[in-house]
């Protein structure tokens, strides 16, 4: 979809866990607003598969990931939600305690 004076265009969204990502990926797409889904791998939520035209799980810790996903999606914007609980990321890295 191309962006016009009153539209947003394509929008990227940085999904951490929680219910928040699939409310703002429900009403892009109820507004038919094109969207791309960074999942943070371990916390979003694998329904928004269904919710937008690209999605990637990519590595919290790999921030130059969702950046060149989001971009070669063609993300005009991003929106960052959800949660990240780090004492879990840093177990499931093996980070010591």
């Amino acid at each position: 979809m191309a962006a016009s004076q009153n539209s947003p265009g394509h929008i990227g969204i940085v999904a951490g866990g929680g219910g928040l990502p699939l409310v703002v990926a429900r009403q892009l797409s109820l507004m038919n607003i094109e969207a791309t889904v960074a999942a943070l791998d371990g916390f979003a939520d694998s329904r928004l598969k269904t919710l937008c035209r690209h999605y990637s799980e990519v590595d919290p810790g790999r921030l130059q990931d969702y950046i060149d996903f989001l971009k070669q999606s063609g993300a005009e914007q991003v929106i960052l939600c959800g949660h990240i609980d780090h004492h879990r990321d840093r177990q499931r890295r093996g980070y010591p305690q």
